[in-house]
């Protein structure tokens, strides 16, 4: 999940390694959070 949240590059402490959240990964994320609890609301 860390790697959807943060980018697969973000080593955890040098933020010039964050990528940016993109729509796409927002929408498999809430699609992930849907699917390990369904009544979560996002």
């Amino acid at each position: 999940m860390d790697d959807l949240i943060f980018g697969e590059n973000f080593d955890g402490k040098n933020l010039d390694t964050l990528t940016p959240l993109t729509k796409k990964r927002f929408d498999y994320l809430c699609k992930r959070i849907k699917e390990l609890d369904p009544y979560a609301t996002i």
